[in-house]
């Protein structure tokens, strides 16, 4: 949701006013139900300070006591303890708030250390516990030259001549992207690793540091930016459509958060009512707030008949079967256009590529982009993950916040997911130990474009010579047996 200050400036006039004071309170009442109703299985009570600070920020400084002051009287109200109490604290606060101009999801963007990999020679020298790891998952060589064949593999099916093009997103330090590029060269590949990641100081560095590799390069951006810049070029019709389904998703997404966080939000309102089922519930109190004419509409969307209200046992239970409906309802609408988007992409063929293959090297916790990863139209897809959930977005609960997510990593309609082999991700060696109940793998997995005809088979490679292997697998072998490292499995 976004916080307008100009917005909060008019809200301000209309409380000052009798005539519009109603509406006004309304205003702030939706907002606040926004940030209650919002995933409150995700967010704690800090989080849900931090989310109120925030708004309380957007408030203009002059108006900011008195808008806190009907905040108060509002979240009292609509049974929003936490809320009221993190509101009420809100008004002694004496540093000024920091200016926000817009509430936004948070998503923890993983930190890299750039190091050169010839000055990694154990495996411990992947952590730094102050800047972050040199990588998410500790490369071997075996998994570099199998990602080497498989873009010399891409390429070649796609019948494109020249210089292989490989795109990393989300390869931020370079190490992944140094040692694939070093690989090629070695091999006497004719291949260019491209890294693009939306860390602007970590990429800087890593350009630097890598400076001397010809057939590394490095650009500054999204996966969305990458798409702008790799994937195939729209232009009229194809544009044009792409452009109104666009517009038409962010429009249901803000309405469809929207509209669940003020139903989480009633049911909030409710948690703080008799606990004695079999009587008919008093929320009058909620219904005479601010809050009360959303509520009497969500009420009766559901079903719930406002003249002769069944016990709160029920009216919870319906309201929960009324959220998921409208989660469904919501959540289809959007994955629909999504496809469709994505579809407009796929239909350019492989032969609009600009890329052999895309690489993505590791995605934060929360964040995917698995689409835009697809609708590049690369003949391979390679996904670096951890086997754990622990990167992208695994299962996302139906809540507002995660309306429209999906679960990373899946095929689409246009791949085929051909290939996979474990690995050993940086996290699951920290304490110097590493079995079944602690120890931490990273997969790698292979998507192929349907109708290039790439088997696994053909992507399989002799295990490297310990002459070939990296100066560091030396000691992962030694913590967790050679012969497990060479099965490709970890668990």
């Amino acid at each position: 949701m976004e916080f307008n200050p100009e917005k909060f400036t008019g809200i301000s006039k209309q409380l000052r006013s009798e005539e519009s004071r109603e509406s006004g309170r309304q205003e702030l009442a939706d907002l606040m139900a926004v940030l209650v109703g919002e995933d409150r299985e995700y967010f704690g009570d800090s989080e849900l300070r931090e989310k109120i600070e925030n708004a309380v920020a957007s408030f203009p400084a002059k108006e900011r006591r008195n808008i806190i002051s009907e905040l108060q009287n509002i979240t009292k109200e609509a049974g929003w303890k936490t809320a009221h109490d993190i509101v009420a604290g809100a008004l002694d606060l004496d540093k000024e708030i920091e200016r926000t101009v817009g509430q936004r999801e948070q998503i923890e963007i993983y930190r890299h250390t750039v190091r050169r990999p010839e000055n990694i020679q154990h495996f411990k020298d992947f952590m730094n516990p102050e800047g972050g790891p040199t990588h998410y998952w500790i490369p071997r060589k075996y998994d570099i030259q199998r990602y080497v064949k498989t873009a010399v593999e891409a390429h070649t099916r796609s019948g494109k001549s020249g210089t292989i093009k490989v795109l990393d997103i989300g390869g931020g330090s370079g190490f992944l992207g140094k040692l694939v590029a070093d690989e090629a060269r070695n091999q006497g590949v004719e291949l260019e690793v491209v890294v693009m990641d939306p860390d602007t100081e970590t990429v800087t560095k890593a350009k630097e540091a890598f400076s001397d590799t010809g057939n590394l390069k490095f650009e500054i951006g999204t996966s969305n930016q990458a798409l702008a810049m790799f994937g195939p070029e729209l232009t009229g019709a194809d544009k044009d459509r792409f452009d109104e389904l666009k517009k038409k998703r962010l429009e249901l997404l803000e309405l469809g958060k929207e509209e669940l966080s003020h139903i989480k939000a009633l049911l909030v309102s409710l948690e703080g009512e008799s606990e004695d089922e079999t009587t008919t519930p008093d929320i009058s109190s909620v219904l005479s707030g601010a809050f009360g004419n959303r509520a009497r509409t969500i009420l009766e969307q559901s079903g719930i008949a406002l003249d002769s209200l069944p016990p709160l046992e029920q009216i919870r239970d319906t309201l929960a079967d009324f959220y998921n409906s409208r989660w469904e309802s919501h959540q289809k609408q959007i994955l629909n256009i999504r496809d469709e988007q994505e579809q407009i992409y796929a239909e350019k063929g492989i032969g609009e590529a600009k890329v052999d293959m895309v690489l993505n090297s590791w995605m934060p916790i929360g964040l995917d982009f698995t689409r835009e990863m697809r609708m590049l139209n690369a003949p391979a897809i390679i996904y670096a993950r951890e086997r754990g959930g622990a990167t992208g977005v695994d299962y996302p609960s139906e809540n507002p916040v995660n309306l429209g997510k999906e679960s990373s990593y899946s095929t689409g309609d246009n791949y085929d997911d051909t290939s996979w082999w474990e690995g050993v991700a940086t996290s699951g060696v920290r304490t110097g130990s590493y079995g079944y109940s602690g120890g931490v793998a990273n997969v790698s997995q292979i998507h192929i474009r349907k109708g290039v005809g790439i088997s696994d088979e053909e992507l399989e490679i002799s295990d490297p010579s310990d002459n070939e292997k990296y100066a560091w697998e030396k000691s992962l072998e030694e913590l967790i047996g050679r012969q497990r490292i060479e099965d490709k499995h970890f668990y």
